[in-house]
């Protein structure tokens, strides 16, 4: 139980061989999650990509195969994880179509303003000041740019309290909360789709 609880609490920042454990089970774990929430998506050929908490690269990959006249940018806290998703990128990164690099959405500066596609795949649980992250965000995004929000926790589900209890400063928000910081951040058309079971949200809005 020791193993697991410390395993489980590589999620936010993985770090050491744990860590490196840690990203492969993301990259493996989270592709169901992932392939079920791109789907709610709207269908357009987004341009310009930024992928925050990008984990070990498999996720921002899939979107670059999805999106194939895109340019795409992950982001994440843990070098661990930017070096993973280097590796796993490394032929796109070479090509000029991405970009992976240490990031914080927290401090999120950036300065084009024109991604048209931003995605949160199970990583707002560890975001300080939710609002703030959204606004944040917004301030990247084109007009009628697209935020797209995947959760495995929903908020509701007992899972949600059970690994709140085991991963240090993990926050399992409900759909309406998410509904809600998002609609005081400025974004627009905020929709929600839930899977019952197992109960994952997705999330998406636009500026």
């Amino acid at each position: 139980m020791e193993f697991i609880t410390r395993l489980m609490n590589q999620t936010r920042m993985p770090e050491g061989r744990l860590g490196k454990i840690m990203i492969a089970m993301m990259n493996f774990g989270h592709a169901p999650l992932f392939n079920w929430g791109v789907k709610k998506l709207p269908d357009i050929d987004f341009k310009k990509i930024l992928d925050l908490g990008c984990g070990g690269g498999r996720n921002i990959s899939k979107l670059a195969k999805a999106y194939r006249n895109s340019k795409l940018k992950g982001i994440d806290l843990s070098p661990l994880c930017v070096e993973a998703a280097s590796k796993y990128n490394r032929k796109l990164i070479e090509t000029e179509r991405m970009k992976i690099e240490c990031g914080d959405v927290v401090t999120l500066s950036e300065k084009e303003k024109d991604y048209d596609l931003v995605t949160a795949i199970e990583t707002i649980y560890f975001w300080e000041d939710l609002q703030h992250c959204f606004e944040n965000i917004r301030e990247c995004m084109k007009e009628e740019g697209v935020i797209l929000i995947v959760n495995e926790l929903d908020g509701n589900a007992p899972s949600s309290e059970k690994y709140e209890k085991i991963i240090k400063g993990l926050k399992a928000y409900r759909a309406e909360k998410i509904e809600e910081y998002l609609l005081r951040a400025g974004f627009k058309n905020i929709e929600t789709f839930r899977r019952e079971s197992p109960s994952w949200i997705a999330v998406t809005a636009r500026k």
